[in-house]
């Protein structure tokens, strides 16, 4: 090139350049800076399992700390070397068998312990739906069929107006909202990175049918938080730690981040927690709403949260594998419920037996049966084995 045409090269390069920035600030896609700093900024294409030390939150404080018993057998039946190999594989960093809540088996792998934080991910939907159950057992909240629209103003719009509480909690809303996780400009970068996720959510409408087809949005469990919101007068992890944390003896605090110094909590993640203090809250699933003698969710909402939701998959075939934010499932005919995270992040009841698993980890099979991760299977495998010959 002559120096003329190179100059002018460049000068067009530099005007792009300065107009990206711009364009960013006018679409109102701030959040990519913050996005970009956190995955592609630190070598990683994806949030971290530690990312709550870069966000703003709140503690979710526990209250009379009480650890759970040791069984007899406690880590005397190791895992084998098919197990073990699965877990390098996957990466994991804790897993956790309790058998009537006596721990059977702990491992813990690079930074994780009995007590460390890690970013649970979407197993937080799970919680949310929890604090929804004992907001309905206070009678803050009356019924699942109430409308969105009886507690926040922007849903009384003619396109928003059917929509209900149960649409949100089955994931059945047919929300504008989507669900992909590759976008850094998308949906659930801003539900993770943004920072008014007030707004977000309520900038969207109703656009499908809602209550006919289960499809997977975290925009509807950041709804149902603003909803507990505004019928309890507290924040979502405020109203979680008096309701739940504070009464099932958890070791140590939990870390709820925000989407913002004084903002919310972000409802479909980030909670933060260990492998022995969220199994807790499978045992309160279990336990049909109880910790002990104490009811903190309503029961009957308890039961039908571990239910399919009579809704279809976009197929058109029935759902078989949602319920009120939690998921569920058969092996080997036994059946199992479980709160899940993208990096392959499991607790598991499983009724039955009366075993509760926990997997924590930075990575989880991309093949899929019935819905479920396949790696899912080789843990409650592995429990099962764990489990039946110690019996």
């Amino acid at each position: 090139f002559s120096p003329i045409v190179l100059k002018r090269k460049l000068s067009f390069l530099l005007l792009v350049l300065g107009l990206i920035p711009l364009l960013i600030h006018m679409t109102g896609n701030n959040h990519v800076y913050k996005t970009l700093r956190l995955t592609i900024g630190k070598g990683q294409l994806g949030p971290s399992l530690f990312e709550y030390k870069d966000f703003p939150g709140e503690l979710v404080k526990t209250a009379s700390p009480k650890a759970w018993p040791l069984s007899s057998i406690y880590n005397k039946i190791d895992l084998t070397a098919e197990e073990n190999a699965q877990h390098e594989q996957y990466q994991s960093g804790a897993f956790l068998v309790l058998f009537q809540d006596s721990i059977l088996l702990e491992k813990y792998w690079g930074e994780f312990s009995d007590t460390s934080w890690s970013n649970t991910f979407s197993m937080t939907k799970s919680y949310t739906s929890m604090a929804i159950g004992a907001a309905i057992l206070s009678g803050e909240i009356g019924s699942l069929d109430n409308y969105v629209g009886d507690y926040l103003d922007e849903f009384k719009t003619e396109a928003n107006m059917n929509l209900t509480l149960r649409h949100l909690i089955t994931m059945s809303s047919g929300m504008s909202y989507s669900e992909g996780y590759l976008n850094p400009f998308g949906f659930v970068a801003k539900l993770n990175y943004g920072e008014d996720l007030r707004s977000l959510v309520l900038s969207h409408s109703v656009e499908e049918e809602s209550g006919k087809y289960f499809e997977y949005k975290g925009g509807d469990t950041q709804i149902l938080a603003l909803v507990l919101e505004k019928a309890t007068g507290k924040s979502l992890n405020a109203y979680f730690e008096e309701k739940i944390w504070s009464k099932i003896g958890a070791s140590r605090d939990a870390y709820w981040t925000y989407d913002r110094p004084g903002g919310m909590a972000k409802a479909s993640c980030c909670f933060n927690s260990n492998a022995r203090d969220l199994a807790r809250l499978i045992r309160v699933m279990m336990n049909g709403g109880r910790w002990n003698d104490e009811q903190l969710i309503d029961s009957t909402f308890t039961y039908e949260s571990l239910l399919p939701a009579p809704t279809l998959e976009l197929d058109g075939s029935p759902n078989r594998r949602y319920g009120y934010q939690w998921w569920m499932g058969e092996f080997d005919e036994v059946p199992f419920f479980y709160s899940r995270g993208i990096n392959g992040q499991y607790a598991v009841g499983i009724p039955s037996k009366d075993l509760i698993v926990v997997r924590l980890g930075w990575k989880r099979s991309s093949k899929r049966q019935d819905g479920h991760p396949l790696d899912l299977f080789e843990y409650i495998k592995s429990a099962l084995r764990i489990h039946g010959t110690g019996a």
